[in-house]
């Protein structure tokens, strides 16, 4: 739930910018691909934390964060 929230503020944010013109197109879409691209790695992380040993577990946890 954390993960998709800081992803939809952080569209939501790049939007805004995008819309009151302080940042054009092409920056707005390689920012959204980038955003794309850390919510993968994100829940990559989350989904191998349910499946480790306790440190491990709380060392790929806290990657994200």
């Amino acid at each position: 739930m954390l993960i998709v929230m800081w992803i939809t503020l952080e569209l939501c944010a790049l939007t805004m910018l995008h819309s009151s013109g302080a940042l054009g197109a092409t920056a707005a879409i390689v920012l959204a691909i980038i955003l794309l691209i850390l919510l993968i790695a994100d829940m990559a992380c989350y989904l191998a934390y349910c499946h480790l040993p306790p440190m491990p577990a709380f060392i790929d946890g806290t990657a994200p964060l």
